[in-house]
């Protein structure tokens, strides 16, 4: 059903599923997933939390726990649950990448750059963290630097940074 983006199909067999057990990590996880791709942040937040209190050894559920938050601009809390997702995987090239969002957004740009280039150095293909990582380079004053990482990021497939590198770069 997810991967038919039959999201509402997907909640309805979840919702029966902890309506026969209560105590399934595993089933509050994919429908806190499933209320996070339609936007549902509270009914996420609250799946998240479950799935976490049955099993706090969840690294992907801290992380998108940690991305619903920052989905409400609560960056602080975004940030201390991309540390425990990190703390629990750390070579979580996801984490490191949200989590240095989430730093750069708090004006932490150096840790920011730290962060992406941790993730960067598990998956040297990570094209979003190479968007990001010239994103805070340039917020450093960097445009040599960023367009470098922008145009590393365009040759990954981050279609997005294209025009910043036509805009920007020389």
């Amino acid at each position: 059903m997810l991967e038919a983006k039959d999201f509402q199909g997907a909640q309805r067999a979840f919702d029966a599923l902890l309506r026969q057990s209560s105590n399934s990590a595993g089933a509050f996880y994919g429908r806190a997933r499933i209320r996070q791709e339609l936007g549902d942040n509270n009914g996420s937040l609250d799946d998240y939390n479950n799935s976490l209190r049955l099993d706090p050894s969840n690294a992907k559920a801290y992380n998108n726990r940690g991305l619903v938050y920052g989905s409400l601009r609560n960056m602080r809390a975004a940030k201390v649950d991309f540390d425990r997702a990190l703390s629990i995987n750390p070579l979580f090239d996801l984490a490191y990448n949200n989590r240095g969002v989430a730093r750069g957004a708090l004006g932490e740009v150096n840790a920011a750059v730290a962060d992406f280039e941790k993730a960067l150095k598990i998956n040297p293909r990570y094209a979003a963290a190479w968007r990001n990582l010239g994103l805070s380079r340039e917020m450093m004053g960097n445009l040599k630097s960023a367009c470098n990482h922008w145009r590393k990021a365009a040759s990954l497939g981050q279609s997005d940074v294209a025009e910043w590198v036509k805009r920007q770069c020389p």
